[in-house]
Formats: structure tokens, C-alpha cells, sequence
């Protein structure tokens, strides 16, 4: 089974791997829920918006800190490559 992996005794039922909120709270009432239901790739919620906000914001933030130090060690390569063209 996947995780988490939820099995109620009483109604037999039983939900395997991450799914929506509203198919946890009909597993946990007893109600039909799909044993394989996954979220959606995207949230919908105002809360699940501003997450993936933040998310990307740090992704652009870690891409322009990479870039910086690539360029960086660019430089210093090209500043070793000119001293010791200098000490010949």
C-alpha cells in the first residue's frame, strides 16, 4: 500500500496514498470514499495559492543565488587564468 494508508474496521473501507480532503472526511464518516483518489496537482484554496507563492518565490530566489555564484567562480577562474599568465 501506499502512505499513508487509512482502513476503518466497521464499514471495511480503506484509503492508500495522499487524496482530497473531501474523500478523507467521507472515509472518516463511514460514507463511500475511492480507495485511489489523488489530489489535484494544484490547490484551489486561497491557502494552497499562497503556498505555491511562496514555493516559487524561493525556487526564483535559488536560481538568481546559483547564478551569482556561478558567475562568481567565472570571474575567479578568469582572474587565476590572468596571474598566472602574468608569473610566465
Amino acid at each position: 500500500g501506499g502512505a499513508p494508508f487509512f482502513y476503518k474496521k466497521k464499514p471495511r473501507r480503506w484509503i492508500c496514498g495522499a487524496t482530497t480532503s473531501e474523500n478523507l472526511k467521507a472515509w472518516a464518516e463511514g460514507k463511500a470514499c475511492a480507495p485511489f483518489l489523488a489530489p489535484p496537482a494544484k490547490f484551489k484554496s486561497a491557502e494552497g495559492a499562497k503556498t505555491q507563492g511562496i514555493i516559487g518565490n524561493l525556487r526564483e530566489r535559488g536560481r538568481e543565488a546559483m547564478e551569482e555564484k556561478r558567475e562568481l567562480a567565472e570571474e575567479m577562474r578568469a582572474m587565476a587564468a590572468m596571474d598566472g599568465s602574468r608569473r610566465r
